[in-house]
């Protein structure tokens, strides 16, 4: 098991030092500029700039999840991290430099350009379920506990 949890360490850590980065400087740009880069949450034309920045963005399936959760608290809506999440570990450019090499650049182009549609029909389907209250909005950060007894209150 051991040798088992070091091959998969020695598989991802490039991916997460790289997500870790990257919600870092995340945490450092103001919350406007997230909004204003991926335009407004619920629409079309932020979702489809969500799921070009997933595509863009070559990180491992692990690490982008961080880069996700940060990316909401920042304000984008579900649909468009979820179209982010969705795009980016299908489009990366090893991936796509692997699948131009086995099945040619024609299906490489068909393959970005299919996971793109999938990506932005499931984050159009994801905001619609939070505009109807099916999904929770839990942007906030959780309230820190305190594991110290509250003075006048005993059990």
């Amino acid at each position: 098991m051991a040798a088992d949890i070091l091959e998969l360490i020695r598989k991802m850590w490039i991916g997460l030092i790289a997500a870790v980065f990257f919600v870092g400087l995340l945490g450092k740009v103001p919350r406007q500029l997230v909004t204003q880069a991926l335009g407004k949450g619920g629409s079309l034309s932020g979702i489809t700039r969500a799921t070009l920045a997933g595509t863009l963005l070559d990180l491992c399936s692990h690490g982008i999840l961080m880069v996700g959760t940060k990316l909401y608290k920042r304000g984008a809506s579900i649909g468009q991290v979820m179209a982010f999440l969705i795009a980016s570990p299908w489009n990366s450019l090893s991936l796509t430099i692997i699948m131009i090499s086995l099945i040619g650049i024609g299906w490489t182009i068909a393959f970005i350009a299919l996971s793109a549609i999938v990506a932005i029909i499931s984050g159009l389907i994801f905001d619609m379920l939070a505009g109807k209250g099916r999904l929770p909005d839990d942007r906030d950060e959780p309230e820190e506990i305190s594991i110290e007894p509250q003075s006048g209150s005993r059990n």
